[in-house]
């Protein structure tokens, strides 16, 4: 770095890559430039989700940045999945069955479970980024963690601290098929410049749809919920009536991304509040976040609500 009073700072950096074996590096050139002539690294995950509306978003996002994804239902299908074939990263789901994020964590990071890097990067994806909760996943091993429902600029920041982590251990991305090329750094930015440069924030793909998912997944997305909804919202009932809170929560869970990628957005709002009870144990307050979210689910039903959802029903 150099720096002049009054002038600015100019910063110069270089992002050293480990040369792979032939053997090692897939046949999967990818010959798309970004914007300044670089080639697009695309980096090979591993997505750990169980719930079918999150696998599908996610995958939506992480292909249009240019990334490959293959998910799992659970913790540990994605381990046997690590003991067969590298990734770059794990994008963990906390809240799975069989096997949850935390624990397979802490199992991946043991080294005694078999998958061929302990270190690799992992990123929690998370509902809950409290303090506390981000203690449970600093403890169990996990490198990162990004708020539910997933968005693409979330996506690309942990993105890039992943490509950060692997820099650091002298490694190149799995699917790193095409030479690396040497960036041309900027001359002449001051500092203020150079960080406003790197918090830019991506631009909506519409007013419309936020998220900028085709036609054909917002369709897809759509019949989901509409497929799922009537059940999870008698779940949510029942499941206050028996004092299953755990249950409750968990319905809660997958109702509140669901009706967040549709635009269903109070809804959604709704279920977070009633997940955040349900963890917390507090059943007399949740009655009256569970009847606006049943009043609000009869509103989408009826059409009345301001949302973008159409119902299908």
């Amino acid at each position: 770095m150099s720096s002049k009073l009054g002038v600015g700072s100019t910063f110069t950096f270089r992002a050293p890559f480990a040369v792979g074996q032939p053997q090692d590096v897939p046949l999967e050139e990818d010959d798309r430039v970004t914007d300044s002539g670089l080639p697009v690294v695309r980096l090979k995950i591993l997505g750990a989700e169980d719930d079918m509306v999150n696998r599908m978003v996610g995958e939506a996002l992480i292909t249009r940045l240019g990334h490959s994804v293959e998910f799992v239902e659970n913790g540990e299908l994605a381990i046997e999945r690590l003991r067969l074939e590298r990734y770059d990263l794990v994008l963990m789901d906390n809240r799975m069955p069989v096997i949850d994020g935390l624990q397979a964590s802490r199992l991946i990071r043991s080294g005694t479970s078999g998958v061929l890097d302990p270190e690799i990067y992992i990123c929690a994806a998370t509902a809950n980024v409290s303090e506390a909760d981000r203690v449970k996943c600093r403890e169990a091993g996990m490198d990162d963690y990004i708020k539910k429902p997933i968005t693409e600029r979330e996506l690309t920041r942990a993105f890039g601290r992943a490509l950060a982590h692997l820099s650091g251990r002298g490694m190149s991305p799995v699917n790193a098929a095409v030479p690396v090329v040497e960036p041309s750094v900027p001359q002449g930015l001051s500092e203020a410049e150079l960080l406003a440069t790197l918090d830019e924030e991506p631009v909506a793909a519409s007013v419309e749809d936020p998220h900028g998912f085709s036609p054909e997944t917002r369709q897809h997305l759509q019949e989901l919920f509409w497929q799922h909804a009537p059940q999870r919202m008698a779940t949510l009932r029942e499941t206050f009536d028996s004092g299953d809170l755990s249950a409750m929560g968990d319905c809660a869970h997958a109702l509140k991304s669901a009706a967040y990628y549709v635009g269903a957005t109070e809804l959604s709002t709704l279920c977070a509040e009633l997940e955040r009870l349900a963890a917390d144990g507090f059943s007399g307050p949740l009655i009256k976040p569970l009847r606006a979210a049943e009043a609000e689910y009869g509103r989408l039903r009826s059409g009345t609500a301001n949302s973008v959802l159409t119902t299908s029903a």
